[in-house]
């Protein structure tokens, strides 16, 4: 592990950082309102010379992504070649030089009437999920994956993150956590999150759905779409 601590600040030393005063936050906030709910996030900070990379998510999130993931229990589990063959569409080329081309792009193929259906039936599932909730509890978590350049925080915690403001609350929470200063059980104690608490926003998420698609034209990515997958990331030893 010391080893990989002096390779994570060699690195920090060598390349560019990006950030502004210890912190850095990729994502805007111009058009968050102030009571927008939350879902996921993700930011950096340096810490004893280290780049820490932070992946935050509400239990809200993880609640969403477990609904999503059980309203594929109403099909059989797809064949990975059929469903890979899908991105293997209408190929696209640019020119170069005078008799050479490269591949710019592809369209994904039309669905089979087969791939139709069980894309249908996993949608009605989560369509009803997602207005009758299910039995599935989250609590406060946080788990680390050690790189060579940096260490990897993936904090499930009950917060808010609106503002830039907000990031730096909640890198002082990672920081705090990593030095244990504080604990999870101490910062959020008795905390869960449940069917009870889905259901009870669930007009507050439909209306800002609505006011961002509006805002989108129509045709934008829904409020509640989930951000890069963290479950996976080992817990460090």
């Amino acid at each position: 592990m010391e080893a990989l601590a002096r390779s994570q600040r060699l690195y920090h030393q060598r390349a560019p950082w990006h950030g502004n005063g210890g912190l850095y936050i990729p994502h805007s906030y111009e058009e968050v309102a102030d009571n927008d709910l939350s879902w996921w996030d993700d930011f950096q900070f340096i810490l004893s010379g280290r780049r820490i990379n932070t992946w935050w998510h509400h239990p809200r999130q993880a609640y969403q992504d477990e609904l999503g993931s059980r309203s594929w229990d109403v099909v059989d589990p797809p064949d990975e070649s059929s469903w890979l063959s899908v991105l293997e569409g209408k190929r696209h080329y640019k020119k170069v030089g005078c008799s050479r081309k490269r591949l710019v792009g592809r369209e994904m193929r039309d669905k089979t009437a087969d791939e139709q259906a069980r894309s249908d039936a996993t949608e009605a599932e989560r369509q009803r999920l997602y207005a009758h909730g299910i039995d599935y509890t989250v609590i406060p978590s946080m788990k680390r994956e050690r790189t060579s350049w940096s260490l990897f925080v993936g904090l499930c915690a009950p917060i808010e993150i609106r503002r830039p403001e907000d990031i730096q609350q909640a890198a002082d929470l990672v920081r705090r956590l990593l030095r244990f200063e504080a604990t999870l059980e101490r910062e959020f104690p008795g905390y869960s999150y449940g069917k009870e608490d889905w259901l009870s926003k669930a007009p507050r998420r439909q209306a800002e759905e609505a006011r961002h698609e509006t805002a989108m034209g129509g045709g934008g990515p829904s409020l509640r779409e989930p951000g890069p997958p963290v479950d996976n990331l080992p817990v460090s030893t």
